[in-house]
């Protein structure tokens, strides 16, 4: 980029006879154009990278623990890695989401790369837009059915500028939750389980859990009931006094959120029941860390709030150069089961932990080739404390 102050010396020159008045004004010239020279020619690599994460909520929800658990952090690398990081809040809804995902603008939000959330029953209108912008878009959190997931493709396909998601795995979840739970009524009661599973809602988030679920050890005699509650603690504390009535027996609550789980677990039908309820959830929450640290709950899968920070690091590795996403079969990242037996080593997760101490830069392929660390929950809070 030349200023016309620099063309207007350039068309002066041609009509100077003088050696010593071309000399200075080669030097003026020089002079003008040397800082518009730099900065066309410095390395993308060494420019500030811009990201942008589309968060599916209405900013109200920001203080919600498991958003304010993922903001926290993904904040704390953003600032470590030295990355212009802007996040926007999507809605309440799925077309709200659609509308904000819409609305964006190459040349107004700047963004080198952008991190959203797909939605079931809109995802193929979200990549379309997302693809339009020719920006590259990385996804979170798989919630989406098979019809669209077969529509979308491979990631860099159909759309050229999906580079890949970060997915935890649901399935693996519900799976060791359960087993948690039933290990834990065996140990406690010593009697058959008895289970009733409070699930969210129809979509594809919960039917991988509930699919956990029967992939555990639970036998299929011992699930009494699943019922959804549109992800409500409300309707959930609602709905057990009639379902505890009609299985009396229930001995384990097994639920697919951690803010559901905590709201059963305070509840009076709960309180009052006869029997010890060995309740526990999804999310590693920091209420139900400390809730199963004082014998509360009793177990939560978590890990998953670590997805848009992995998300961020691949992205700072992709803009320098290295491609750490497949265009394969998509990874599948594994929860963390805290009990009693092993909560005392997340507790850090319910005491508002200092992010900022984490060096983000050892789990970046580009900043550490050679000792590169895996950003898993437990090596989290082990750089926590280093």
């Amino acid at each position: 980029m030349i200023s016309n102050f620099a063309f207007k010396h350039i068309e002066y020159l041609k009509h100077i006879k003088s050696g010593i008045s071309k000399w200075i004004c080669s030097f003026i010239f020089l002079c003008c154009i040397a800082p518009f020279a730099t900065l066309a020619s410095t390395p993308k690599s060494e420019q500030v990278m811009k990201v942008v994460l589309i968060y599916p909520i209405p900013a109200h929800y920001a203080e919600f623990p498991l958003w304010k658990l993922t903001t926290n952090l993904v904040q704390a690398a953003a600032k470590n890695l030295n990355v212009d990081l802007t996040i926007i809040y999507g809605g309440s809804h799925r077309f709200a989401y659609l509308e904000t995902i819409k609305s964006l603008n190459k040349k107004t939000n700047g963004a080198d790369y952008i991190i959203f959330h797909p939605q079931q029953g809109i995802t193929t209108r979200q990549f379309s837009k997302l693809e339009s912008l020719k920006v590259p878009f990385i996804c979170l959190e798989n919630n989406i059915g098979a019809k669209e997931a077969l529509a979308i493709g491979k990631p860099g396909v159909k759309y050229k500028f999906w580079l890949g998601g970060v997915y935890f795995d649901d399935v693996q979840a519900g799976t060791i939750l359960a087993n948690a739970l039933i290990k834990e009524n065996k140990r406690r009661l010593n009697e058959a389980a008895s289970l009733i599973a409070i699930s969210g809602n129809h979509a594809a988030l919960s039917k991988k859990r509930e699919k956990g679920l029967f992939n555990s050890q639970l036998q299929a005699e011992s699930l009494n009931q699943v019922v959804h509650v549109k992800w409500s603690p409300q309707i959930a504390v609602n709905k057990v006094s009639s379902l505890l009535a009609r299985h009396p027996h229930t001995n384990i609550l097994w639920v697919a959120s951690d803010l559901i789980a905590l709201a059963l677990l305070e509840s009076n039908t709960i309180k009052k029941h006869p029997n010890k309820m060995v309740i526990g959830g999804i999310g590693g929450l920091p209420d139900a860390i400390s809730s199963i640290n004082n014998n509360g709950l009793t177990a939560t899968a978590g890990g998953h709030f670590m997805q848009a920070t992995m998300a961020l690091i691949k992205a700072f590795d992709h803009h320098h150069g290295i491609n750490s996403f497949s265009n394969s079969e998509q990874k599948l990242y594994p929860f963390s089961i805290i009990t009693k037996e092993n909560v005392k080593s997340y507790l850090p997760l319910s005491q508002s932990p200092h992010w900022d101490n984490v060096n983000f830069s050892q789990f970046s392929q580009y900043l550490t080739p050679q000792n590169k660390q895996p950003l898993t929950l437990e090596y989290l809070l082990k750089s926590l404390s280093e």
